[in-house]
């Protein structure tokens, strides 16, 4: 039987072996390189995101909040709770998120004002109130008054939105 001689490229063709050459970089290669580490690194800070994180939240706090349709809104937070967040949603709204604003020039408005309604107690669980994206903007204290409805709602069924 004759001998069968194989090349060096053949061998690193028919097994993929390398051949021991560094390959040229091209723009390319770099540019998908730095696309792919910005989009790791972008990726791995937006799930290190808190916005005010849980720990933070606090009975009186004022928070700027999204309400999803590309404006913003303020709630005080009347009371927490271990599965409750009970708020008190503002009827002035902002077209950027506030980063301060004055106590006294936050309304409740009705449900058929055209500047805005409001909810004098409104309870969520922590997820939805997580999911609002609240910033805390200053504390305040909670008067008794604003306590009628939850004083209501803890008498009544006790549910959460």
């Amino acid at each position: 039987m004759p001998a069968t001689t194989y090349s060096p490229t053949h061998f690193r063709v028919q097994y993929n072996r390398p051949s021991g050459r560094v390959a040229p970089v091209s723009p390319m290669n770099i540019r998908g390189s730095l696309i792919l580490l910005t989009s790791l690194a972008l990726f791995a800070s937006a799930c290190d995101r808190k916005e005010s994180p849980v720990d933070d939240w606090r009975a009186g706090g004022l928070y700027s909040t999204a309400n999803g349709n590309g404006k913003f809104g303020v709630v005080k937070i009347l009371v927490l709770e271990p599965d409750a967040v009970h708020v008190r949603i503002y009827k002035q709204t902002f077209p950027t998120r506030p980063t301060s604003v004055d106590p006294k020039s936050l309304t409740l408005g009705q449900i058929d004002d055209k500047q805005g309604f409001s909810i004098g107690h409104l309870p969520l669980s922590r997820k939805t109130f997580a999911s609002w994206q609240p910033v805390f903007l200053s504390q305040q204290s909670v008067l008794d008054s604003e306590l009628e409805g939850y004083k209501m709602w803890k008498e009544g069924s006790g549910k959460t939105f």
